[in-house]
């Protein structure tokens, strides 16, 4: 699913709820430099950056490996 695809169908169901929500969901698309809908582990880190999120490299590692 697309990301445009995921906030369509978000707003339909009215599970956007905050301007947070959407804060995040634009953050998503533009992490996803290559417009594949999905969040690569490079892209992921960048996020994490922009976001200012502390993170610790494997702990990010293991997220990506159970997903």
């Amino acid at each position: 699913m697309k990301l445009r695809q995921l906030v369509e169908t978000a707003q339909e169901y009215g599970k956007i709820k905050s301007d947070f929500d959407l804060f995040l969901l634009e953050q998503f698309g533009k992490a996803d430099k290559d417009g594949s809908g999905i969040i690569s582990f490079k892209e992921a880190l960048e996020l994490l950056k922009t976001l200012n999120i502390a993170y610790d490299q494997k702990e990010v590692v293991q997220i990506f490996n159970v997903s």
